[in-house]
């Protein structure tokens, strides 16, 4: 039995849409004003019931959507011919009213225009109204969308009426596809005007081009990515459903304020006195132009990242904007400059300010150096990485991998895992050989007094390590490559201390004797 051999799909003999779901083909069948059991009608009916059988059958119904019902029968089987399916499944989309049994098919529907709208916050803050230039499609007012003369419409000679040609087409060897393609004489409708019978005006399109401006309305409290529709502003074809037009709202990054649902996020930059004495002043201009006055008592002290909350000065609730989130403002602290005033003063400050922590001398460590504090941060390491005459990678002890363990395993902690973890390994490798040449150094000079050939010696045990062309004033020169500008500023200073020490101790010498690389270290401009 074949439901489509009177040109109808199953659909439309159950008078549903091919979406439908299963709950609606069993209503659709239970209702059908065809299903009754007298003879006239037993025809009607049997083909219902095929339609149903079919439809409420997931497998049959996938074959069926996907290859009709030729699908169904097998290619080799008999009834209708691939041509007549597609034919069909062409005119059941030109939007016939009523099949023979009361369905009514569904007018299709022409596809939706989606535009990305950009707002700005305070847009979306304040709420706006827009236009919008839109190009679109319109029915022909000349012909209504006829294409040409009431009457004037002749069966396609190109596709003999059925809206599609068949090609086919070689896909292997001895194997030929037969493929379905939409006439491009009458664009698949089976029909068509002769070029004297056309349209003057939209020259057999059935459409036209039109401009027109769409007002759109931006609430407040509207989100980035919301959508605002049109309905029925898109393109216009004959016999269609005209689809919407859809604009998505885009937020522009904005320069202060940052948005989280409802609730607003500011950073703001206050003095180190502000943030001690307390303040009372406009601190930020909001989104509709007013400001707002921030007031903080004086001895309650805000500290460098705290945040603090300002209620109902957030966004406006969608469709509720008298409803507002929270406004939560981050502070800044900013500190004074080195050297910003005099030492007189610098003690008066001292003395208003809260004592400093006194060291604990019980738990200070036996051995104590001196070292000394330089700008730097973790880009650094990653220009140390980078570098190509950067750390060498020395093989140290396994005491000194336990007693680094401890600090290796939190840096490899860090969120750069990858290439954090080669950079730590080199700086600890760096660390360890720093100590070791300096105990090096040390033993060296006790060992060989002070002689003439100190130099060489020196530049001797500095090369057994692997460091080339040393001498004592150039010690900083080549720390650069292991350690940038953090290490060899506090090497040179603690090896020079113990050179003069050693000096002052042991041996009486003259300025030539004591000239290492150019510099005394008999001098005070050593310590």
């Amino acid at each position: 039995m074949s439901a489509t051999m009177k040109g109808m799909s199953y659909y439309e003999v159950l008078g549903v849409h091919s979406s439908a779901t299963e709950s609606e083909i069993k209503k659709a069948m239970k209702y059908h004003p065809d299903k009754n059991p007298d003879k006239t009608a037993s025809e009607k009916f049997k083909e219902i019931s095929h339609a149903y059988d079919i439809l409420t059958d997931p497998e049959k119904r996938h074959i069926y959507d996907n290859y009709g019902e030729d699908g169904l029968n097998g290619s080799s089987s008999g009834g209708m011919s691939a041509e007549e399916i597609f034919a069909n499944l062409f005119n059941n989309l030109g939007g016939h009213g009523f099949g023979p049994f009361g369905g009514r098919s569904r007018q299709r529907r022409g596809e939706d225009i989606i535009k990305t709208f950009d707002v700005t916050l305070e847009d979306l803050y304040n709420g706006k109204t827009t236009k919008f230039l839109l190009q679109k499609d319109i029915v022909c007012p000349g012909c209504h969308g006829k294409g040409g003369k009431v009457g004037a419409m002749r069966k396609c000679t190109e596709c003999d009426g059925r809206g599609f040609k068949i090609i086919m087409r070689r896909v292997g060897p001895g194997i030929m596809q037969r493929t379905q393609i939409v006439c491009p004489n009458c664009n698949g409708e089976g029909e068509a005007l002769r070029e004297r019978d056309k349209c003057k005006k939209c020259k057999g399109t059935k459409v036209v081009k039109e401009k027109k401006y769409l007002d759109i309305y931006i609430d407040k409290g509207m989100q980035d990515g919301q959508k605002i529709v049109m309905q029925g502003e898109a393109d216009q074809e004959p016999g269609v459903e005209t689809g919407d037009v859809i604009f998505v709202l885009k937020q522009k990054e904005h320069d202060r304020f940052k948005r989280e649902g409802d609730d607003l996020l500011i950073t703001v930059t206050i003095t180190l006195a502000e943030a001690l004495c307390g303040f009372s002043k406009v601190l930020i201009t909001h989104l509709d132009g007013r400001g707002l006055v921030i007031s903080q008592p004086s001895g309650e002290v805000i500290t460098p990242g705290i945040v603090k909350r300002i209620a109902n000065e957030g966004m406006p609730h969608y469709k509720r904007s008298d409803e507002r989130g929270n406004l939560y403002v981050k502070f800044n602290v900013e500190f004074p400059t080195s050297m910003w005033t005099s030492p007189d003063k610098l003690q008066i400050l001292e003395s208003v300010l809260p004592p400093r922590t006194p060291e604990d001398i019980s738990s200070r460590p036996e051995v104590v150096d001196d070292v000394e504090l330089i700008d730097g941060d973790f880009g650094e390491w990653y220009d140390m990485l980078g570098s190509k005459n950067g750390f060498k990678k020395l093989k140290f002890s396994n005491e000194y991998d336990n007693a680094a363990s401890k600090e290796k395993r939190a840096l490899l902690n860090h969120k750069e895992n990858e290439v954090l973890r080669k950079t730590v390994n080199k700086i600890l490798v760096a660390t360890h050989t720093k100590k070791r040449l300096k105990s090096i150094l040390t033993t060296k000079l006790t060992e060989c007094g002070w002689k003439r050939d100190l130099k060489k010696r020196i530049k001797e045990s500095i090369k057994a390590k692997g460091i080339h062309n040393a001498t004592v004033d150039q010690l900083e020169n080549d720390w650069l490559q292991y350690g940038r500008k953090s290490v060899p500023e506090s090497i040179k200073v603690d090896l020079l201390r113990r050179i003069k020490e050693f000096i002052d101790n042991n041996v009486t010498v003259d300025s030539e004797e004591a000239d290492i690389g150019g510099i005394d270290p008999s001098k005070e401009q050593l310590t």
